[in-house]
């Protein structure tokens, strides 16, 4: 009776154990057909890939073709689309230009355009030649579902240092905006000025376009706040007035009660404190494309654009002036030759004046002043002179030979970047070489010479050490109250005019001796029997 119990146990233990290995058999025919079906789609996606290049190849072909089946075609590039336009008088202003004959009645079945599906097929080199280097961001057509219009180009100098160079991501590409960062080198320092250029159309999301780009930029200049700031484009923001007050060069936003397009430009304006200086309105009293610096811009209508001008929008020259102040150069100082002066022809004038008929009846001050123009003619007339400049283009310890090797080297890579010639790089690449190898001579040389002379005249070492220390350039322009001056003279009394404004003169007293004092009497018969 015992054992029933465990037989009824171990029955559905048998009963559970065939479940399981039922079960386990499933899985592993499941697995089996799921490794089959692997390599079945494994071997069909290669097929597809293999479809695939197979379809590339013949659309490419058919490309190719495609001209052949057609009769007399003719694909021209590069010719600006416009609204309104007439294809006809293209194609007859064209063949003009290219002096060819062509009867638009008989020579011509129909002119259409052909819809690009982006922007690849205009070239850089088709707007810019070779000296410009060119950064551009084209309008996504296919996610705007437009086919014409948009996208910002910069055209910049192959001179100029590119430190970056970046695309402004825009929500729903539905705006375009890059930013360079550039190097500008002036005669005593270096500044970073980063450009935006950004084109922000009518558009459902223009609000958010603005608002991201704002964004964008203010945390630039949050990280950045040394450098300098550029922001130019279309924004479209019709809504805001714009004033000029007080004859300054910028203008302010004066609207009240703006849209919410308005505001986030006050704001964006207020946060970063940049300027907008476009003061051009366009043919309905507004300005659309704005100028934004915190350095001084100066904005002119062009006169000459590159493309036709669109009323809308007119065409800006703009001039962004240079943070670095003009310096005053040194005025040129003329130095006497007296040792290859005339001496016998100077003898012979003094010989020959007549002193008692040219003083005669003259006061001591007037016959001084008389004798010092003679003698001064004289010096003029036989004395030869030399002028120098004072250069600061080049260390003092440069040689003349060493300054002659950079002018002509740097005229050779100008050649070489112009004409692109081998024989002017390799003229420019010896002279580069001949350049640091006379640049060490004369260091060296300087190092020697001025070590011989530290104890002899230590100036010739000071001097060295303090230009390396300190600059000696004055601004170009200086004021004093009223006055204005950009000469060297006018500068010097400008000056007067301050140190004598500041200036106290000394109290002169009057002394009265006491002829009853003992010590005077007593002094002076002292120096009286001495």
């Amino acid at each position: 009776m015992e054992l029933k119990p465990v037989r009824d146990e171990l029955a559905v233990i048998r009963e559970s154990m065939n479940f399981i290995n039922s079960q386990y058999e499933t899985i592993v025919k499941r697995l089996d057909d799921l490794e089959k079906n692997m390599k079945s789609s494994i071997n069909t996606k290669s097929e597809l890939g293999s479809i695939k290049d197979h379809i590339d190849s013949a659309e490419v072909d058919n490309d190719k073709r495609e001209p052949w089946v057609r009769r007399s075609n003719v694909e021209i590039f590069g010719i600006p689309e416009r609204k309104g336009e007439n294809l006809m008088q293209i194609l007859r202003d064209v063949a003009s230009k290219a002096e060819f004959s062509l009867d638009l009645s008989q020579d011509i079945d129909f002119v259409t355009r052909v819809v690009p599906k982006n922007n690849a097929c205009i070239y850089d080199q088709e707007i810019f030649d070779s000296r410009y280097t060119v950064y551009r961001c084209d309008r996504d057509y296919e996610t705007r579902g437009v086919h014409l219009g948009g996208g910002v180009l910069i055209a910049l100098r192959r001179e100029l240092q590119v430190y970056s160079f970046s695309t402004v991501l825009m929500p729903g590409a539905a705006a375009e905006a890059i930013k360079l960062c550039v190097n500008l080198k002036s005669s005593n320092k270096s500044e970073r000025l980063n450009i935006f250029c950004g084109h922000f159309p009518h558009c459902p999301r223009h609000f958010d376009s603005l608002l991201h780009f704002f964004e964008s930029v203010s945390d630039v200049i949050v990280n950045n706040p040394d450098d300098g700031y550029f922001i130019l484009g279309d924004f479209n923001i019709s809504s805001a007035q714009w004033t000029s007050t007080d004859h300054a060069p910028y203008m302010t936003n004066s609207t009240i009660n703006g849209d919410h397009l308005v505001q986030a430009l006050q704001g964006f304006i207020s946060f970063t404190d940049l300027r907008q200086y476009n003061h051009i309105f366009n043919t309905k009293n507004r300005i659309l494309d704005l100028v934004f610096s915190k350095r001084e811009c100066l904005v002119a209508h062009c006169k000459e654009p590159l493309i036709d001008e669109d009323p809308h929008h007119p065409a800006l020259d703009v001039i962004l002036k240079s943070s670095s102040p003009q310096v005053l150069h040194s005025a040129r100082r003329v130095v006497r030759l007296f040792h290859n002066a005339n001496y016998d022809a100077i003898n012979n004038d003094i010989a020959s004046v007549e002193w008692q008929i040219l003083l005669q009846g003259k006061d001591v001050d007037a016959a001084v002043a008389t004798f010092y123009d003679l003698i001064n003619n004289i010096i003029s007339k036989h004395v030869p002179i030399k002028i120098f400049r004072h250069d600061t283009r080049y260390p003092s310890w440069f040689s003349r030979s060493l300054v002659k090797i950079i002018k002509e080297k740097l005229k050779y890579h100008k050649k070489w970047k112009i004409y692109g010639r081998r024989c002017d790089y390799d003229t420019f690449s010896l002279l580069r070489d001949l350049q640091k190898r006379v640049m060490r001579e004369c260091y060296d040389k300087f190092i020697i010479d001025a070590e011989k002379r530290i104890k002899i005249n230590s100036k010739y070492f000071w001097t060295f050490i303090k230009s390396k220390k300190y600059s000696s350039d004055l601004p170009e322009t200086m004021f004093f109250d009223d006055e204005t001056s950009g000469e060297g003279n006018n500068i010097c009394s400008l000056f007067n005019s301050y140190f004598h404004s500041v200036f106290e003169p000394p109290v002169w007293q009057s002394f009265i001796p006491d002829y009853s004092c003992k010590w005077y009497k007593y002094h002076w018969q002292n120096s009286f029997q001495d």
